[in-house]
């Protein structure tokens, strides 16, 4: 018997582009970068839309998650994995 598999692409937060909607799959980070982020409501399952990108190397990203508008920096945005397709399993 085969199990359903939902298949995302993942992709770290920092290479999508203003105005793409996502969701978290994972953060990948130590302990302390996880409460940070939960803190933020950065948590697997979340949606956000990517607002504004800087293309500089340690540029930031201005996301919305909600009603909230959270600015983090790249080094961040590469610990956070996430999918342009959504599942309604991981909410």
């Amino acid at each position: 018997m085969k199990k359903n598999v939902v298949e995302h692409q993942r992709v770290t937060l920092s290479k999508l582009s203003a105005g793409v909607e996502a969701q978290i799959l994972e953060l990948t980070g130590g302990r302390a970068f996880r409460s940070k982020a939960f803190g933020l409501g950065l948590k697997t399952g979340a949606r956000l839309i990517v607002k504004k990108t800087s293309y500089s190397a340690n540029g930031c990203l201005i996301i919305a998650l909600g009603d909230l508008r959270v600015v983090i920096g790249r080094g961040i945005a590469d610990k956070i994995i996430v999918s342009t397709e959504f599942s309604e399993s991981l909410t």
